[in-house]
């Protein structure tokens, strides 16, 4: 903590001071008068808490913008960007598609499906490469997802995606594992 009065002079006030309340203001020669903080239960109000399954976006919104704001504060500061591509049939509907978002340098590829018809035709290889293709327009340098062993452990590799953690006894059986692979894209 830096004190008021001599630039030169730093003491942390609250260590070794005995009887000093937090709130109550102190005069220390040299220094003038200096306040302290108050305690973190006096500034903590009565919360309640409610768990839900019905999540309204303008909540998670806030959640997400207070997030960003600590990180900006914390000197990374980060305007997450979403994205997805849609492959969808002349009528309309979708047949495949992946989404994320970019920050950081990376894209996040949260989500890759391709309906089962159109699944061993290519059409995932395409999708990864037009999402890393606009992780490159935004600055990033790594593309980054997850995936479940009945899903993908072994798709990803062939296209130049290492595995990088791994979750492990998940599922009923607890046989069901979580992998995280990335790829640098530059």
């Amino acid at each position: 903590m830096r004190c008021l009065g001599r630039p030169e002079k730093r003491v942390n006030i609250w260590t070794g001071i005995g009887g000093v309340k937090r709130g109550e203001t102190l005069r220390i020669k040299g220094f003038g008068r200096i306040h302290a903080p108050p305690s973190h239960t006096e500034m903590t109000m009565q919360l309640s808490f409610a768990l839900t399954d019905k999540i309204d976006p303008a909540d998670v919104k806030l959640l997400s913008d207070g997030l960003t704001v600590h990180a900006a504060d914390a000197g990374f500061p980060t305007a997450w960007k979403e994205f997805a591509v849609l492959a969808r049939t002349d009528s309309g509907e979708i047949r495949a598609g992946i989404c994320g978002n970019s920050g950081q340098g990376t894209i996040y590829i949260r989500l890759l499906w391709v309906h089962p018809d159109e699944r061993r035709t290519g059409l995932g290889k395409k999708l990864l490469a037009m999402a890393e293709a606009e992780g490159r327009k935004r600055g990033c340098h790594t593309a980054y997802l997850d995936t479940f062993s009945f899903q993908g452990p072994d798709y990803y590799p062939k296209f130049g995606y290492r595995e990088f953690g791994r979750l492990t006894g998940l599922g009923d059986n607890r046989d069901l594992t979580r992998i995280w692979f990335m790829k640098p894209i530059v």
